[in-house]
């Protein structure tokens, strides 16, 4: 996250402990994220159920723990495909039930990164951490009118974004979990995982907002191929390719 206009933080909780980041991965390009988010809450409840003796004793630390579902935008719910996967249930705009495989049920609570400004959870997932014009950073957010308003010596690149994007990995206590797609990676879970600022994406020149991503593979008669396309293909249909 490296703005060299912001003082370096530590992530850690009230108890000094150092927070947790992960991400995990869906690996098509559909908008869908249940099933990384899935693995994500199955990996923390065995974590849970391996610090217990038994059963019992596992169910109840569970019901102690608080979870929050962030997303940049209020439609970024819809990134759970709860028609399609029987272990989500859409209670209501912020609620959601998460049955696990063997019948333990947990509660996690919906928010934009916005609402949850001031709260905490436990254990934190962050959607739609993805490259293009509504992932996360957003494309649009620093536009020319947030310009005028910000500090002048306050112009690093998705300098706003990055405040929000902090504000949101902040909220947990426990871990945060960042849920992106392989596909198109947002920049800022690239520098988590590098330390280090990523290299500047170069642009669609179509949509002049979704970044270029390279994919490459081998044709069923033997021959190698790559192309780059545009990260905005599965939201804004751009579908701009370019053949290497």
């Amino acid at each position: 996250m490296k703005n060299p206009n912001q003082i370096e933080k530590t992530l850690s909780t009230p108890l000094r402990l150092k927070t947790d980041v992960k991400t995990y991965y869906s690996r098509d390009e559909s908008n869908d994220d249940s099933l990384a988010l899935k693995e994500a809450i199955d990996e923390i409840i065995e974590e849970i159920r391996e610090k217990c003796d038994d059963e019992a004793r596992s169910i109840a630390m569970l019901s102690t723990k608080s979870f929050f579902v962030l997303g940049r935008y209020n439609f970024d719910i819809d990134r759970i495909n709860f028609e399609n996967n029987s272990h989500f249930a859409k209670i209501d705009s912020e609620t959601i039930k998460y049955q696990y495989s063997d019948g333990v049920t947990i509660s996690l609570k919906f928010l934009t990164v916005h609402r949850s400004k001031g709260l905490e959870a436990d254990f934190v997932f962050i959607l739609n951490c993805n490259s293009g014009k509504i992932g996360f950073p957003s494309e649009i957010a620093d536009d020319p009118v947030l310009g005028l308003i910000l500090k002048s010596s306050d112009n690093y690149e998705n300098s706003e974004e990055r405040r929000l994007f902090y504000v949101a990995l902040s909220r947990a206590k426990e871990k945060a979990v960042c849920i992106s797609n392989s596909n198109f990676t947002s920049k800022f879970v690239l520098e988590l995982e590098e330390g280090k600022p990523s290299s500047v994406s170069k642009k669609c020149p179509r949509c002049k907002s979704g970044d270029l991503i390279l994919k490459q593979g081998t044709s069923a008669n033997g021959h190698n191929w790559a192309f780059e396309s545009c990260s905005n293909y599965a939201a804004y249909n751009c579908d701009y390719k370019e053949w290497k």
